[in-house]
């Protein structure tokens, strides 16, 4: 793993994982079994980084921790979620920005 494409990927994924919160994703789908809110990125590790395409895109692979807040009126059903995302991301001027990525999983883990 290249070390300066793994920075570049975890300066990114409080966006990816807002997108996937608030998107028609997988992750969105188990945020709505639950019975929480406020969902965010607790917690995320790149597994996987390497610049391709001469430095100009980076391939990656990342574990997201997504937690939310326990509704104390209703029934606990889970609060975190963890996901697993591969993507591609391009620099876009002079900043890298997520431009695809994939979800390979994405599960509550507290039910």
């Amino acid at each position: 793993m290249n070390d300066e494409a793994k920075d570049i990927i975890e300066g990114l994924l409080d966006t990816l994982a807002s997108d996937l919160i608030n998107s028609g994703s997988h992750v969105n789908a188990e945020i709505a079994m639950t019975n929480a809110t406020g969902f965010g990125l607790d917690s995320g590790e790149v597994t996987s980084a390497e610049f391709i395409n001469r430095r100009s895109q980076i391939e990656f692979e990342a574990e997201l921790q997504i937690s939310g807040d326990q509704d104390t009126e209703k029934p606990s059903s889970g609060t975190n979620i963890e996901a697993v995302v591969t993507g591609l991301a391009e620099r876009k001027r002079d900043e890298w920005v997520i431009t695809k990525y994939e979800e390979v999983s994405a599960e509550a883990t507290d039910l």
